[in-house]
């Protein structure tokens, strides 16, 4: 691997005020107050809640079994409170084939530098997702359909080629779970089906689009379940015991109309599940709790939607897969209701078939 380790890089940046030479095998070394390791559970969940970067959350879970322990019985809580990763093409390299990736309220200082595989120069990149860029062979050579990268890695996985025979009509990409969950998929959608392979499968699954649907545009995980949309209309999506999708039934508030002004994105906030349009302005949110399931305005200033920070690619293009986001982002200088972009805090470097700045996941979320 290029570099030092992700847990090195990120122990030296929070310690780089008393040592720029600390490692991580110096920080496990180093003697420790007795009776740290033996603090209450509640005590430690205190302070996690605290944590806002991922740097400080490795270094909590560095410091012994118990402290790791209490993150781990608490992991879930803590995703949407702790702001994502960037990742860019590497900048001082002058290599576009080098990615970097860095804290966005630290842009400056990279954390991990890794050298993905020579032959996703000839791919597009589609998105990062659970940790992973996906890239689709439209320009391939090598007769990849697709190649699944490990951002924090570089090691790669490749599926069987996708039935899908026009890959410039790929509407979305994305994966359902992490990539080592025993259920985790690939799904691509194109405009006329849904593709579906399952991680370290020998096929594809397909299911064509029914009249009623022109194409799906994205797709969203939510309690456990995947909505995909096709604006208006909102999907759910199975994939066992077979492929499908079915449409849900809605109805939106007399308060407003079901066209949008801006496209809109589906998005999973919290315990809320909203349509998102861009820029920030208009949201919809969902209740599923009535029958029909009903759309309804969302005054930002008013509701709890105004604790977020929305972390998206690109403000000038629009990319048919919801942002990341953070809630309370004012415990790391962060602004409540707003947007970052991971295209203002690294310009694209190399050409259009590179992989363009995106955030990330931290690492210690997966599994």
């Amino acid at each position: 691997m290029d570099g030092c380790s992700e847990a090195a890089a990120c122990e030296s940046a929070i310690m780089q005020s008393t040592s720029k030479s600390m490692t991580y095998k110096t920080l496990l070394s180093m003697p420790k107050p007795q009776g740290w390791e033996d603090l209450p559970g509640d005590i430690l969940q205190s302070v996690l809640t605290l944590l806002s970067s991922p740097c400080d959350l490795l270094a909590f879970t560095a410091t012994c079994p118990s402290w790791r322990a209490a993150f781990m019985s608490v992991k879930s809580t803590l995703l949407t409170l702790v702001r994502p990763l960037a990742i860019r093409s590497c900048a001082s390299s002058g290599i576009p084939e080098v990615w970097e990736l860095f804290d966005p309220a630290k842009p400056t200082i990279c954390l991990h530098r890794v050298t993905p595989p020579d032959f996703v120069r000839e791919m597009e990149f589609e998105c990062c997702s659970y940790g992973q860029a996906i890239f689709s062979g439209i320009h391939s050579s090598s007769h990849k359909s697709h190649a699944i990268v490990n951002v924090f890695t570089g090691t790669y996985v490749i599926p069987p080629p996708c039935p899908l025979i026009e890959f410039y009509s790929v509407t979305f990409c994305g994966l359902t779970a992490p990539l080592d969950c025993p259920n985790s998929y690939l799904l691509v959608g194109g405009m006329s089906s849904l593709f579906a392979w399952r991680i370290a499968s020998n096929n594809w699954l397909e299911y064509p689009y029914t009249a009623g649907c022109s194409y799906l545009e994205q797709f969203v995980s939510f309690k456990g379940q995947l909505y995909a949309i096709d604006y208006p209309r909102l999907y759910t999506i199975s994939l066992e015991p077979q492929l499908s999708i079915e449409e849900v039934e809605v109805v939106w508030s007399h308060q407003i109309s079901c066209h949008i002004r801006y496209e809109p994105l589906l998005m999973a906030c919290g315990d809320m599940f909203i349509l998102l349009a861009t820029p920030i302005g208009e949201v919809v949110r969902l209740d599923l709790s009535s029958e029909p399931a009903m759309w309804s305005l969302v005054k930002i200033e008013e509701e709890e939607l105004k604790e977020w920070a929305f972390f998206f690619e690109d403000k000038e293009i629009y990319q048919p897969r919801p942002p990341l986001a953070c809630k309370n982002p004012q415990r790391w200088g962060g602004v409540g209701n707003d947007e970052y972009y991971a295209s203002s805090l690294a310009p694209h470097q190399g050409n259009s078939n590179g992989l363009m700045p995106s955030f990330v996941l931290p690492r210690i979320f997966m599994p």
